[in-house]
């Protein structure tokens, strides 16, 4: 496992348990500094649950288009 892949998956899994405890906006946070090191399907549809959570459906509909031509 590379030093990279070890930085996407703690920010990540940080940004799961925010969101789990309801803080959206640091959630989001991790999973852009996630995204911008390493652009991965699983992460942009982690944001894309985030973004719903938050009402925000118009963003969360682009995350999982992108999650999905990530990840087909």
């Amino acid at each position: 496992i590379t030093w990279r892949r070890f930085r996407v998956s703690a920010f990540v899994g940080r940004g799961k348990i925010r969101a789990a405890r309801r803080e959206h906006e640091e959630a989001i946070a991790d999973l852009d500094h996630a995204l911008a090191l390493e652009p991965l399907g699983m992460t942009y549809f982690a944001k894309a649950c985030v973004l719903e959570e938050m009402g925000r459906t118009t963003e969360a509909a682009g995350c999982r288009a992108e999650a999905a031509r990530l990840e087909p």
